[in-house]
């Protein structure tokens, strides 16, 4: 049995894992779907059953339960599964089994995940290795203390929004990329809306339009007024903001495989770069969770880390 690393991906709010597992396809298929099995290494079902439509419950840790329904029954080849977890938003699983040497290659995918995924791709994990060992007849390590040596490693390698944008102190400017789980047309829903605007970024007096004027209340507290200069719907939204320090931002978006890649450009500071790129780099953060429908009560504290961040522009000029 083999122990490999997946890897998770917070722009995409996805996690993939790939296993080498002791036993057939058809015996690794009933510890996925079998009740007395999946309450070793998963979860102990609470209501409902494991099978072609149906819809079940699994407690997982304390009072949080992951509500299920079955959309793919194939087996022994894969199962794909709706997971409506404890506070989060819906996602998805699915489980694709194929023979292999040592037994069964066990591949997993879990999308749309509306927390930061590398809990995901711990958590996955430590159960996986579980399932390993009940494969082989062993207990194997408590899953609990696994996740917690494993949540650091996934949490640095995690690809998407850990990732830093840049600044340049010489031009005065903060540049951002994130991709978004969402076409076009709906980031630039997201970022023109007033009722949109205000889940992620803040209250707005004034609507937002060609040459337009309107005043942001950020959720931070700044108040800024905001002029439009460039208005291309689902293309570009420039602006000129006249806060504490008049500077210009621009939304570029462009679609990627089915999603947007936005871009954001702040520039003309005289100073504090490192502190507007981790006001952006967070915002960006709530838009992510915002266009993946998870409401704004499961999302982290929007000031969470902001000091922390700031360093860490500060330190990657």
């Amino acid at each position: 049995m083999t122990s490999l690393l997946g890897t998770v991906d917070r722009s995409t709010g996805s996690v993939h894992l790939e296993r080498e597992l002791p036993a057939p396809p058809e015996t690794v298929w009933a510890a996925l779907t079998d009740p007395g099995q999946l309450a070793i290494w998963l979860g102990p079902l609470s209501e409902g059953r494991v099978g072609e439509g149906s819809t079940f419950t699994l407690l997982m840790s304390g009072t949080d339960a992951a509500a299920c329904t079955v959309t793919v029954w194939d087996p022994p080849r894969k199962l794909a599964l709706t997971w409506d977890y404890t506070g989060e938003g819906r996602s998805e699983v699915t489980f694709e089994l194929s023979a292999s040497e040592e037994g069964t290659r066990l591949v997993l995918d879990h999308v749309k995940i509306g927390i930061d995924p590398a809990e995901y791709g711990a958590g996955w994990h430590a159960h996986l290795d579980s399932l390993g060992h009940q494969l082989l007849g062993d207990p194997g390590p408590d899953i609990s203390d696994r996740y917690s040596e494993l949540l650091p490693w996934y949490t640095e390698s995690a690809l998407g929004t850990s990732q830093l944008g840049t600044i340049d102190r010489a031009a005065g400017s903060v540049h951002l990329e994130r991709l978004l789980p969402a076409s076009p047309d709906e980031v630039w829903d997201a970022v023109t809306t007033p009722e949109r605007l205000a889940d992620w970024l803040g209250e707005i007096d004034g609507k937002p339009g060609p040459d337009s004027e309107f005043t942001l209340k950020m959720l931070g507290g700044a108040v800024i007024l905001c002029t439009v200069t460039r208005w291309e719907p689902s293309l570009c939204l420039s602006l000129r903001l006249d806060g504490e320090e008049p500077t210009e931002l621009s939304f570029t978006l462009s679609e990627v495989d089915g999603q947007t890649l936005l871009v954001l450009h702040e520039e003309k500071f005289f100073e504090g770069q490192e502190f507007a790129a981790a006001g952006w780099h967070l915002y960006l953060d709530n838009l992510t969770a915002h266009v993946r429908g998870v409401p704004r009560e499961d999302r982290p504290e929007l000031g969470a880390g902001h000091a922390e961040l700031a360093g860490r522009y500060a330190t990657a000029v």
